[in-house]
């Protein structure tokens, strides 16, 4: 007769017992120039629910290899959840992104677009325009930053402006975006918040802004400091 004894999955080593999650967990796949956005291959997130070891191994594993995409507006910030359906069809929804502490430490890898409207969009959109509408997408930025305080170790970090064609070809003009700021857009001030976050193995920065701030703002997240919660621009 067979031996029908139940096997101890914790007696494999954790390197195998990673790879096997890999395979029954949700994952997000590469970005590619055909795909540049997230996309999401579903699965089942039955790992987390066996005890409290492996529930403390999916977990890290489920949010901590895998790359979140968020979108940052004047109301506030979602993650925009993709998945990829074996028809190729990619339906989507946007989900309010804090995890919960206990979640968010594990988060290691997101990718943050700000929504970058003129005051004329902005008035018909959020009935809010000149530095109204740029403070108020600052402070939804702040409040990002905060949360991602809460991660342990952040490894890619990609911060994307997104501007309109109007202000793009304003800013070619300017010698400073503080310029277009000071007039009643939304420059890439709002991005400054993110100089709080340290330590970051892989930041980028892109999009509606000049390559002195992106790069000056990618040396300051690349620091190698433990988070810090103060507001200055160094």
């Amino acid at each position: 007769m067979a031996n029908t004894a139940p096997f101890n999955f914790l007696l494999l080593p954790p390197e195998l017992r990673a790879q096997i999650f890999s395979y029954l967990l949700p994952f997000t796949l590469p970005s590619t120039p055909l795909r540049p956005s997230t996309v999401w291959i579903r699965g089942s997130i039955t790992p987390l629910l066996l005890n409290q070891q492996l529930h403390h191994e999916a977990a890290a594993q489920l949010y901590g290899t895998n790359t979140f995409a968020l979108r940052v507006t004047y109301l506030g910030t979602r993650f925009l959840y993709s998945w990829l359906l074996p028809s190729g069809l990619r339906p989507s929804k946007a989900l309010p992104f804090d995890f919960g502490e206990r979640y968010m430490r594990y988060v290691r890898h997101v990718v943050v677009s700000v929504e970058h409207v003129d005051s004329y969009k902005g008035m018909i959109k959020y009935n809010c325009g000149g530095r109204g509408l740029s403070e108020g997408v600052r402070r939804q930025v702040e409040s990002l930053v905060e949360l991602l305080g809460q991660c342990e170790r952040l490894g890619r970090v990609e911060v994307r402006l997104e501007g309109s064609a109007v202000l793009d070809a304003i800013r070619k003009k300017v010698v400073r975006a503080k310029e277009t700021f000071e007039a009643g857009g939304v420059g890439q001030e709002v991005l400054e918040p993110f100089a709080r976050l340290k330590g970051v193995a892989a930041p980028r920065v892109g999009g509606s802004v000049d390559g002195e701030f992106a790069r000056s703002l990618e040396q300051i997240m690349g620091r190698d400091n433990s988070w810090v919660g103060d507001d200055k621009w160094t």
